[in-house]
């Protein structure tokens, strides 16, 4: 599980993610700074390294708009997108690292200011279409093509809006 939130706690984010870690190896006290754990979710890669001072990089794929793909898939990386581009203005977002309840990691996250335009309405639009879908019970294995729902960006943001 991801965690990300913003300092003051009005935000927060969390992400299910399958977690991968090193098994067999015994890295040692020595060089434990080199122990690293990857945290994935459809779109979206968190590597933590737990020892080197919480380090943590994100790694994500938009997919092309003209792709049909599960709305489910891009709903993770446009929640985070979206989270991003709300907290903004506090520079940086902490997160939390579990698995199975157990802590793997915690620290800061910079915040970069300058997500584009273009990405956040693509985020925009897809959380918009994943209420309607949900509001409507419509199963999140429907495949969409986000270029489609741009085109429709007006009416589903107002549908988002209402529900």
């Amino acid at each position: 599980m991801i965690r990300l939130s913003t300092p003051n706690g009005h935000k927060e984010l969390r992400i299910p993610a399958e977690t991968y870690a090193p098994q067999g190896i015994d890295v040692g006290a020595e060089n434990r700074h080199l122990l690293k754990y990857r945290l994935a979710a459809p779109n979206l890669d968190f590597v933590i390294a737990p020892f080197a001072d919480d380090q943590c990089a994100i790694n994500y794929e938009i997919p092309d708009p003209a792709e049909a793909v599960k709305i489910s898939d891009v709903r993770v990386v446009s929640e985070l997108i979206d989270f991003m581009n709300q907290t903004q203005q506090y520079r940086s977002a902490d997160f939390e690292m579990t698995f199975r309840d157990l802590p793997l990691g915690s620290g800061k996250i910079h915040v970069n200011s300058s997500i584009s335009n273009d990405l956040v309405e693509y985020a925009t639009v897809v959380i918009s279409a994943w209420k309607a879908l949900r509001a409507f019970d419509i199963s999140g294995d429907t495949l969409v093509k986000v270029g489609q729902l741009l085109r429709q960006r007006g009416s589903l943001q107002l549908v988002g809006f209402l529900l």
